[in-house]
């Protein structure tokens, strides 16, 4: 291990050096789990990038163009922000501000990059100099090296092997950030402004193609007849007997001519003065 800079060693040169750790570990179990004890496993590895691009919304290129010192204090007291880079978009900066504890989950991601961070030392000390600031590294038979995108992804394949009901969903790391974003548009009635926020797109249009499914189609639909049915009550408010000509019940009417009023459709202000 000395020779190796205090790693089992890898390719053709782990042969002669198999008897050796099977004894030192009291047991058959191969030198994968003995060199998981020195340096990170390629599981955690994958389950720290997941947990980010779930977290931020961020692609896969963000997520490895993550450096050691990606993590920073936020302006948000709890809160640490987290930055990388996106090469599409010129090298654009990509922060994203994350709760250091996350009571939905049982590891926040902020957590978890700190924990990863720990725990590749070993790999930052070895990796070549103009590999040191990365934050994802993996060791290979000619080195360390910074995890490529075709590695990461599979190592997320090899992840989707081991849980039977992922294995027949033909799924892919790509995939995780337009479903994030694809919720948050869900969730926020089709907002795109807020969801803009969320994926860093310098453009309103670019967040609309995340949008064009039949499913948030429908809600647009909704939202439409919704609207539709607000200004009908709103045109005819001043006629006798408005509610029984709509065939609804009175106090139907009203909470809808309120929630008119209040809202304005969107397009009106009542009370231009208000907040003087």
């Amino acid at each position: 291990m000395h020779e190796h800079g205090g790693l089992i060693p890898f390719g053709s040169e782990r042969i002669s050096y198999h008897f050796y750790f099977c004894r030192f570990r009291g047991r058959q179990e191969g030198l994968d789990k003995v060199r998981a004890y020195l340096i990170p496993p390629v599981q955690a590895a994958n389950a720290v990038r997941v947990i980010f691009l779930i977290d931020t919304g961020a692609n896969v290129a963000v997520c490895l163009s993550l450096h050691r010192d990606c993590l920073s204090d936020s302006d948000v007291r709890g809160y640490k922000a987290i930055a990388g880079f996106k090469d599409r978009a010129r090298g654009k900066l990509i922060i994203s501000e994350l709760p250091i504890n996350d009571a939905r989950h049982e590891i926040s991601c902020v957590q978890a990059l700190t924990r990863y961070r720990e725990m590749s030392t070993r790999l930052t000390e070895l990796a070549p100099s103009i590999l040191k600031e990365r934050f994802f590294l993996r060791a290979s038979g000619s080195g360390i090296k910074a995890v490529s995108y075709s590695s990461a992804g599979k190592q997320f394949k090899a992840f989707l092997s081991r849980n039977e009901e992922f294995q027949q969903l033909g799924l892919a790391a790509d995939m995780i950030r337009p479903t994030v974003l694809f919720q948050a548009l869900c969730k926020n009635e089709g907002n795109l402004i807020a969801t803009n926020a969320l994926a860093d797109h310098g453009a309103l249009s670019t967040t609309s193609l995340y949008a064009n499914k039949p499913s948030l189609r429908l809600v647009y639909e909704r939202l439409m007849r919704e609207f539709q049915q607000l200004f009908q009550v709103v045109s005819i408010s001043d006629i006798d007997g408005v509610a029984l000509r709509l065939q609804m019940e009175k106090s139907q009417y009203q909470r809808l001519l309120k929630k008119a009023h209040r809202t304005g459709l969107g397009v009106a202000c009542l009370n231009p003065k208000a907040g003087y």
